[in-house]
Formats: structure tokens, C-alpha cells, sequence
């Protein structure tokens, strides 16, 4: 029993012995303890634990830092903000305490920061720089009611999304919610879902709720998608072959009416590939929308098979402008990782005011006709099956 006893001592002492080892190589500790106090508390710098004569006011989440002063040991809690010090990852000694300021979000920004103890309090300016949050949208801004839609961004934890106490709503009512995580939260359409529904998502931790809209028709650029109304109308001259009313093998269910744009070809780098060609009209009643082109994006909805992601290309789109370099091009593939859809619709918005201009980049977006061209050209041989739909003006918020 003495020999157990003599072993598990050693052992403790050993690992006490490593753990203020590891706390030394990450947080510097002072090399005299004094764990006396005689008052309150007071703060005469802060600096990083790897610099402890430069002073700082500001500090990334999760940095160590060192608060120098005195009457700190002791301490009873450490707030930044007001998000509260776990007081068991600390070290506090009598004119030094090292910390790690904390990877959370506060409900109420104070930039401060506070130290209590049995002889009081102390309260200095300090300020934590936190990364914005971050809400890209709705993946599929027009998912059909009674199915699933996702928010993606990032940051959705820090800013309080992720807890218990976040709120997702639809004109008001509780959203069923699957999936949260850091950079997206999946959830389902109530299926009476009308569309220009508000949906809402807030914490206590956010300044203001996120406003999304779902099914926002914005201003269409085309009435229907059907080829009688397109072609025989007089809208577009392209190859009508490239219009699918949904009853070709393969053909996905469009988020608005039956007929869309589908092409499925076989490309060799470099093809020019024109898309569409025609041109469409804006109302007198939507005359903001050429008044004030800037303050509106190009949204529509993209398919792709599972097996078809596009990893090359441009999209390119013009109005009257004939300076290539003038024309906007969406690169599904900008950052070298291919894009695919997987086999649902995808909402892409693009600035409108980048679209409809001249060559010096003027708005050229007039009440009546206005030209449109949308031309597919891709950098390398390409087996590719894609569909577009639901071209519109959507206000910015």
C-alpha cells in the first residue's frame, strides 16, 4: 500500500510539475508569486504575454495578454465586455494577471474590461476587434415551400445564431430549424409559405435583426420562360433548342413556372457560346430600377447535375457595350474550386449597374427595349449541363 501511495505521489508531482511547465511556455508567468492583497484593485497597462513593455489597447479574440497592476490576486472575475472570464484558465498573482480574451461575441459592446476581487473593482477601456458576421443569403432564395432552405455566412456562433436563444421566423412564425453550424443553418419552408415572406434571424447578441427575403420577384426581365412567349414574341433570337419546358430527361423542377434555359453540350475551349441574344423591356413603373441602377442587383437561379459541376469558364453579359473589357463576367469557378449545385437551384446575385453600361461606364438602362446578351465561354474542353432561370432586378436592402 505504501509503495501505491509513493508511485501515485511521484506521479501527481510529476504532472503538477509538467502543467506549470506548459502554463510557462504559453502565458509567461511571473517568476516571483506573490499572492498578496492590500486593496482594490487597479490596472496600470495591458500588454501581450510576449511583450510585456508595449502597451495595448486593442486586442484580437483569443490572444493572451497580461494585465499589470496591483492587488490582483485573488480575482473573483475577469469580464470583457460583458462576456465573463472562465476563472479556472487564468493566472492571477499580485501585479500581474495573464489571460486569454475570450472568442465570444458580448450582448452589450462596452469596449471594457473589468476585474473584480474581495476588495473591490476596476474598470478600463479595452477594446476586442471582432470579425464582422457575415450573411451571404439564401442559398436558394426561391426554395419551394415545404422544403429545405439554408442561410450560409460566417461567423454564425460568435454572433450568438448557433444558442439556444436565437430566433428564426417566417412572417413572424418559428421556423423548424435541422441543421446549425458556423457558417450555415438549414431550415425548413413552411409549405403556405407566400413569397415575399420576411425571414428573420436573431440573437440577443446581434445589433439588429437579419432581414432575408424569400421568393422576392423583384422586377422580372422576362414575363415566362416558355419559347412561345420568348421567341414568338419577339424577345430573344437565339437557339430556341436551348429552352426546355421540363419534359426532357434529366430536366429539374424550376423554382417559377415550367420552362427554363438548359445546355447540355460538349464544349472545346474557348467556344463562344451564345446563350441568349434578344433584348427585354422595363416599365415606366419600374423606371427606379434605370434611375438608380446602383442601388439594385442581377439575381437568378443556376442548376447543375451532380456529375456536371462547371469548373471552367465565363458567363458573360452585356447590354451596349462593346469594350470586352466593360462586359461582366461571373466565373463559377473563380476560385479554382468547381462549381456544382449538386442537383438544386442556387440563387447567384451580381451588381446590375456592372451589366448596363457603355464603354466609359455610363448607365445605359433605359424605361423600354434594352439590349441583352449573355454568352457562355469556357477556358478548357468542358462536358457541361447547366440551367438558368428567373433573371430579375432585386433592391438592395
Amino acid at each position: 500500500m505504501k509503495t501505491i501511495k509513493s508511485i501515485f505521489y511521484t506521479i501527481s508531482l510529476s504532472l503538477t510539475a509538467l502543467f506549470l511547465g506548459a502554463c510557462q511556455d504559453v502565458v509567461n508567468n511571473p517568476q516571483v508569486e506573490d499572492f498578496s492583497s492590500d486593496g482594490a484593485p487597479t490596472i496600470s497597462k495591458i500588454t501581450t504575454v510576449t511583450d510585456l513593455e508595449q502597451g495595448i489597447t486593442q486586442s484580437a479574440m483569443g490572444q493572451w495578454v497580461a494585465l499589470q497592476g496591483d492587488n490582483l490576486a485573488n480575482v473573483t472575475s475577469i469580464h470583457f465586455n460583458d462576456v465573463a472570464v472562465n476563472m479556472k484558465e487564468i493566472y492571477a498573482v499580485r501585479h500581474r494577471i495573464n489571460v486569454q480574451v475570450p472568442s465570444e461575441a458580448p450582448s452589450n459592446q462596452t469596449n471594457t474590461l473589468t476585474i473584480t476581487t474581495p476588495l473591490g473593482e476596476v474598470t478600463v477601456s479595452f477594446t476586442i476587434d471582432f470579425p464582422p458576421l457575415k450573411v451571404n443569403g439564401l442559398l436558394n432564395e426561391f426554395a419551394m415551400p415545404g422544403s429545405d432552405a439554408t442561410v450560409t455566412g460566417e461567423y454564425f456562433k460568435l454572433y450568438g445564431l448557433l444558442g439556444d436563444d436565437a430566433t428564426f421566423t417566417l412572417d413572424g412564425k418559428p421556423l423548424t430549424i435541422k441543421e446549425k453550424t458556423d457558417n450555415k443553418i438549414v431550415f425548413t419552408i413552411p409549405s403556405d409559405a407566400p413569397d415575399g415572406a420576411a425571414i428573420v434571424l436573431n440573437s440577443p447578441k446581434l445589433k439588429a435583426p437579419i432581414t432575408l427575403s424569400y421568393r422576392d420577384k423583384g422586377v422580372p426581365l422576362f414575363a415566362s420562360y416558355d419559347k412561345s412567349y420568348l421567341f414568338d414574341g419577339g424577345y430573344l433570337w437565339t437557339d430556341r433548342s436551348y429552352f426546355s419546358d421540363g419534359t426532357q430527361q434529366g430536366d429539374p423542377t424550376p423554382p417559377i413556372g415550367t420552362s427554363f434555359l438548359r445546355r447540355k453540350n460538349v464544349y472545346s475551349a474557348w467556344t463562344w457560346d451564345t446563350l441568349i441574344g434578344g433584348h427585354f423591356d422595363l416599365s415606366a413603373a419600374d423606371s427606379d430600377v434605370a434611375q438608380h441602377t446602383e442601388n439594385y442587383y442581377l439575381k437568378f437561379e443556376v442548376w447543375t447535375p451532380n456529375a456536371h459541376p462547371l469548373s471552367t469558364g465565363d458567363f458573360i453579359f452585356w447590354s451596349k457595350q462593346s469594350d470586352d473589357k466593360m462586359k461582366l463576367r461571373w466565373n463559377p469557378a473563380s476560385e479554382n474550386v468547381s462549381f456544382n449545385t449538386n442537383g438544386t437551384w442556387q440563387t447567384i446575385t451580381l451588381e446590375a449597374q456592372s451589366f448596363f453600361r457603355d464603354n466609359n461606364g455610363a448607365n445605359t438602362l433605359q424605361v423600354g427595349a434594352n439590349d441583352l446578351t449573355i454568352v457562355y465561354q469556357p477556358k478548357n474542353d468542358l462536358d457541361a449541363d447547366f440551367a438558368i432561370v428567373n433573371l430579375r432586378f432585386v433592391k438592395k436592402p
